[in-house]
């Protein structure tokens, strides 16, 4: 009957409302997720740079597949306006990665040859530096978080 047909639509519609936060949920971790791989990837890349050319001067990124959006960069540590393929000291390196601009909830990503691994959702906070990730006056968090 209609009245069936009308209850049974409830139940889908309930159920439906309950997996989609845990669906979205779970499909950003698989991004942030992914994101990190391909970062820690990069990085025993250009280890294994390094080992065969004594530093990382001229290292150029090649095979990552980051998830769709996101822009790699991987910078000189002494120099951060220049990427390795630049006139640059090639001592080190810092590998960023920025979410599209649409998506306010996104992590910036950081990372060093220095040790430095932290990610945020304000850019400033992962501006070449980890800022330690403190609490505001009204309780908001600000600064910068370990993965």
């Amino acid at each position: 009957t209609l009245i069936e047909l009308m209850f049974v639509v409830v139940i889908i519609g309930v159920l439906f409302a309950i997996a989609l936060p845990s669906y979205q949920g779970i499909m950003k971790r698989n991004i942030e997720n992914k994101i990190q791989q391909e970062i820690l990837k990069i990085a025993a890349d250009l280890e294994k740079f390094k080992a065969r050319n004594y530093n990382y001067k001229n290292y150029s990124v090649s095979g990552v597949d980051m998830p769709a959006g996101y822009i790699l960069g991987v910078y000189d540590i002494d120099d951060t306006s220049k990427n390795l393929i630049a006139d640059v000291q090639g001592r080190g390196w810092f590998i960023q990665v920025k979410p599209p601009s649409d998506d306010p909830e996104a992590y910036y990503y950081l990372m060093s040859s220095d040790g430095l691994k932290c990610k945020s959702i304000l850019e400033s906070d992962v501006d070449f530096k980890c800022e330690p990730q403190s609490s505001g006056s009204d309780g908001s968090l600000s600064g910068s978080q370990p993965w």
